[in-house]
């Protein structure tokens, strides 16, 4: 039946792309690479102003699978996320604004 088993995580999302994202609250060009991996991805952004995002990676089922604070300062900035020991598929990496709990940018990774 529609509508039953465990609802997965809700968030406000203002920018959606599979390969990157508008500048939005201080922070633009958010690309992922090697896409698709065997586990190892690396993010990349330019951050215009120090701030506080969590980065969230979720299953294809909306399981949190990892969540990090984390502050960005100025510049190109990059963080790297190792998924080796999960099974392979595709999984959602959130970059979420923790002063308003916004999605910054939301990126596809597919673990081969």
């Amino acid at each position: 039946e529609c509508g039953s088993g465990t609802p997965s995580a809700t968030y406000n999302v203002h920018v959606f792309s599979s390969q990157g994202t508008d500048e939005h609250q201080g922070i633009s060009g958010i690309s992922i690479y090697p896409n698709p991996s065997d586990g190892k991805f690396t993010l990349q952004m330019s951050v215009k102003e120090e701030q506080e995002v969590y980065f969230k990676v979720h299953s294809a089922s909306g399981r949190t699978i990892m969540q990090e604070k984390e502050t960005v300062q100025p510049g190109d900035f990059s963080k790297t996320f190792d998924l080796s020991g999960l099974p392979r598929g595709s999984y959602r990496i959130a970059v979420v604004s923790s002063e308003t709990g916004n999605v910054i940018g939301l990126l596809t990774a597919i673990l081969k």
